[in-house]
């Protein structure tokens, strides 16, 4: 859906931009952004069985409370709260604001990462669900209050919680707010798998995995709704790469490159060896690279697998030969984050490096698209706006993009349509499965 995530409530101005951050432009990229883990809040904790490290669910009685002015911008709030087993510290840090929401005697939940501080065992700032008044009591109606066991606010606080990306001044609370939006807005996704291929893979259909995998009842059902959808990237990514070979095969020539002694410079000067399968995924990239025959190679890996550091090497092989690379990221942190990591490094090669993003404006971006044009700059990182009009390259001979669900076959055609002296240039696509199946 093209709406745009504006169209949420509360989304406009800082919200947009911080979520332009994190490559969301409409509500279907929000829905599209998949959690990286899960918080499993659903097995809930004595107070008196703390374990430090342990992210805990607690269900108390609020004790005591004590409110301390550090100095004038910091403040700290002192909960002393029990249960059957023991009791527990919680400390909130400058929450000044809240200081009179923990009345003695109410009964509340927290969920939190215990930490070891000078009161022994604590939760530092936790997440927060009040369950009840201190007049009604709180251990259920043998003590004169209302039973709160199947109180349906703790059932859904001590769920199964998901924790997505975020970039600076967005939290997991306010985004997981915009994602339950923008699902109630969207229709349901149509299914684009064959009833007899779900019957027999026991995938769920399309709609419950994308709107299942934001909130499992439990993290089994979270693992079947990544499945299905690593499929779906699969097999996107694989149709997607046959497309473009039959692109490729026709008349134009790719460019045959001759290897480069950068790329041994550049091992020489990284802190660690290339691995095994690094080294033989690399071979199979420069044996491509050597042929006259296109590249049209997919990398897949898991996060920190390596898949940067080919992808320098394949850089390094077109800037040795006079050609120039792009390299395309899904958002603008991440190319920013590539752009850091990789500019320093080709720098102390002799190799120039730009970055250019849709945050690059005036003088500074007319420069940068004047380097691109006229040859000067031979790595580019940068976003979608690599492939917008108004970029003219010089000699392009290399293009990567790093997947994440959001360039297309179209969007990789430009690349080809900008090759040096008519050949068509070499292309890596990076990818990854969507999120790990692992909980905290």
């Amino acid at each position: 859906m093209s709406v745009s995530v504006t169209f949420l409530k509360g989304v406009k101005g800082k919200r947009q931009q911080q979520l332009r951050e994190l490559g969301v432009e409409t509500v279907d990229d929000l829905v599209r952004l998949l959690p990286r883990y899960y918080e499993d809040r659903t097995k809930i904790v004595g107070a008196g069985e703390l374990t430090e490290g342990a992210c805990v669910t607690l269900r108390c009685r609020i004790m005591r409370t004590a409110f301390r002015q550090i100095d004038r911008k910091r403040s700290a709030l002192n909960l002393v709260v029990e249960d059957d087993t023991g009791r527990a510290n919680i400390t909130f840090y400058n929450q000044r604001y809240n200081r009179d929401k923990y009345e003695k005697g109410a009964e509340a939940m927290f969920f939190g990462r215990v930490s070891k501080g000078f009161r022994g065992l604590e939760l530092i700032n936790p997440e927060v669900l009040i369950l009840s008044d201190p007049e009604k009591g709180i251990y259920g109606a043998e003590e004169g209050g209302a039973d709160l066991k199947d109180d349906p606010q703790a059932d859904e606080f001590s769920g199964i919680w998901p924790v997505y990306p975020l970039t600076k001044g967005l939290s997991q609370k306010l985004l997981r707010k915009y994602i339950a939006e923008a699902l109630k807005l969207l229709p349901p996704f149509p299914e684009t798998l064959p009833a007899g291929l779900l019957k027999e893979t026991g995938f769920p259909g399309k709609d419950e995995a994308l709107r299942g995998i934001h909130r499992p009842e439990s993290l089994e059902a979270g693992e079947r709704y990544r499945r299905r959808l690593a499929f779906d990237e699969l097999l996107e990514t694989r149709l997607m790469l046959l497309i473009m070979k039959q692109n490729y095969t026709g008349s134009r020539d790719g460019i045959k490159f001759k290897p480069s002694e950068l790329t041994f410079m550049l091992e020489k000067m990284l802190p660690f060896e290339l691995t095994d399968s690094q080294q033989a995924v690399w071979r199979d990239i420069i044996s491509d690279m050597t042929s006259k025959r296109p590249m049209n190679r997919l990398v897949m890996g898991d996060v920190g697998s390596g898949k940067t550091v080919l992808a320098m090497l394949a850089m390094l092989t077109a800037a040795g030969n006079g050609v120039q690379s792009a390299f395309m990221a899904p958002t603008e942190v991440l190319a920013e984050q590539h752009y850091n990591n990789i500019a320093p490094l080709f720098g102390k090669l002799g190799v120039s490096c730009a970055l250019l993003t849709g945050a690059l404006t005036g003088k500074n971006r007319d420069s940068t698209l004047a380097r691109i044009a006229d040859g000067s700059v031979k790595c580019v990182i940068g976003t979608h706006a690599l492939i917008q009009s108004g970029v003219v390259w010089n000699k392009l001979g290399l293009a990567v993009t790093d997947e994440q669900h959001r360039f297309g076959v179209r969007q990789r055609g430009i690349f080809t349509e900008q090759g040096s002296g008519g050949a068509i240039p070499d292309l890596i696509v990076m990818t990854a499965t969507p999120i790990p199946a692992r909980s905290r």
